[in-house]
C-alpha cells in the first residue's frame, strides 16, 4: 500500500462558490467563500478520490484553481 491508498487531507481552491448540493455531499468539509473563489478541506481516501472530485466539480461547472495534498501534522515528540 503506498500513501497515495491512505486517507490524506486535501486543499482544494475553486472558481466560485460551492452551491448547498455540493456542500452537503460532503458534511465534514471545512469550505470558505471569499469572491469570486472557494478554499475548502476534505479528507478523502485516495489519490483517485481526489482526481474523482476535481471531475465531478468540473461538470458542475466550476473550475479548479490548485488541489494540493495538506500535510499532516506530526504530533511533538515526548522528551522526558
Amino acid at each position: 500500500m503506498t500513501a497515495a491508498d491512505h486517507p490524506a487531507t486535501y486543499q482544494i481552491s475553486v472558481s466560485g462558490s460551492l452551491g448547498p448540493a455540493l456542500r452537503a455531499a460532503f458534511p465534514t468539509m471545512a469550505a470558505s467563500s471569499s469572491s469570486p473563489s472557494t478554499v475548502f478541506r476534505v479528507v478523502l481516501d485516495t489519490d483517485q478520490h481526489a482526481q474523482d472530485l476535481v471531475a465531478l466539480l468540473t461538470g458542475r461547472g466550476l473550475v479548479p484553481l490548485s488541489i494540493r495534498r495538506v500535510p499532516v501534522p506530526r504530533p511533538a515528540a515526548h522528551r522526558p
